[in-house]
């Protein structure tokens, strides 16, 4: 059976629209079913500010911390002078100190109520700038150096997963790569191929294209050399393809674009 649909009469929503000013979701349904002998939880009284966009200049997300609420503005300060501001105490003293408050949480509802407050302890995950390690200057104690002796990295040893000087790989992107230096780095093949083969000295602002759209195909003959204005031209006017004189063709007329741009400037 279909539950009756609430009547609100033009009363109640004049009334509504004056008293929510400035109140919580809580508070207004309160004040609302005390006026008016109702019965409607936050919830309806969600849908009935909603429907009739009644605003109270509060966010909804407080709101739902306000339904929620486990501790007072007071006791919250407390908290805020004892550990924020002084920057000292973990999250067992602040559980034991909201106990002296009334208010029992778990270690994990501490957490997440410090961090909804941002109340920050002087717990951090890291070593801070200037901080010295506690076993600054001290030697691993024999036993423990011994359980741990076989499964560390000898003087000398190399990775399984080491790739020598000119090893190649393809990257992500389609891209040949070659190792060219110790530890790791590496160059796109075919930037190598066209300084290797033409003597050429690339910047890092030119670009060395495939003329059959081939990433794999490195050969000199399929290579070609265009500047960043260049390629740009290319890519805004679709002038690629996998046919190597049409290609050609793009290139040429990218550089035509570029030269009539330069003019008219």
């Amino acid at each position: 059976m279909a539950m009756a649909r609430r009547i609100y009469t033009a009363e109640m929503l004049v009334w509504l629209r004056d008293y929510a000013k400035g109140r919580w979701l809580e508070e207004i349904t309160d004040g609302f079913n005390e006026h008016f002998g109702t019965d409607l939880e936050p919830k309806n009284m969600r849908a009935l500010l909603k429907n009739h966009r009644i605003t109270s200049g509060v966010k909804l997300t407080r709101w739902k911390e306000k339904i929620h609420r486990i501790t007072t503005p007071e006791q919250d300060e407390l908290v805020r002078q004892r550990y924020h501001e002084s920057g000292k105490g973990s999250f067992k003293e602040v559980q034991e100190f909201l106990k002296t408050l009334g208010v029992s949480m778990t270690l994990a509802q501490v957490k997440g109520y410090l961090s909804r407050k941002h109340i920050r302890l002087g717990v951090y995950g890291y070593f801070k700038p200037g901080s010295t390690p506690a076993n600054k200057g001290k030697r691993m104690p024999a036993e423990v150096y011994s359980k741990c002796r076989p499964t560390m990295f000898k003087k000398g040893n190399v990775p399984v997963n080491h790739k020598p000087v000119g090893s190649e790989r393809v990257d992500i992107y389609g891209y040949i790569l070659v190792k060219t230096a110790e530890p790791k780095t590496w160059r796109q093949k075919q930037r190598i191929v066209w300084e290797r083969e033409t003597g050429e000295k690339l910047k890092s602002s030119d670009y060395v294209m495939f003329l059959d759209g081939n990433k794999l195909n490195c050969d000199i003959g399929n290579l070609a050399k265009v500047t960043r204005s260049q390629m740009a031209r290319i890519n805004q006017n679709h002038l690629r393809f996998d046919n190597a004189e049409l290609t050609k063709v793009g290139i040429t007329l990218a550089k035509l674009l570029e030269a009539k741009h330069k003019k008219s400037r």
